[in-house]
């Protein structure tokens, strides 16, 4: 049995956008403190790392989640239950 090599870190984001080995989609219900997820900052175009930083707030209807991407200031998404995020690594 043979196991292909790990990506070197600039293979991992490359020209065609984000290729982070171990991520998982999961619907946005599951989101807990701690988790790390793809998602899209106002203001930016691409898509960046960010914290569930706060309490989940849960509605019959949606999901809305307190987030910090790296260097940043706090933001808050909201989401439809059901809806797929990226979760590139948990608490």
């Amino acid at each position: 049995m043979s196991v292909a090599p790990l990506p070197r870190p600039d293979e991992i984001l490359g020209a065609r956008g984000y290729h982070r080995p171990m991520a998982i989609e999961f619907a946005v219900q599951r989101l807990q403190i701690g988790d790390v997820i793809l998602t899209s900052v106002p203001g930016q175009a691409e898509e960046v790392e960010a914290t569930v930083v706060r309490d989940i707030t849960r509605t019959d209807s949606t999901v809305r989640v307190a987030l910090r991407a790296a260097g940043g200031a706090d933001f808050t998404r909201e989401w439809p239950l059901g809806e797929l995020v990226t979760v590139v690594r948990g608490p």
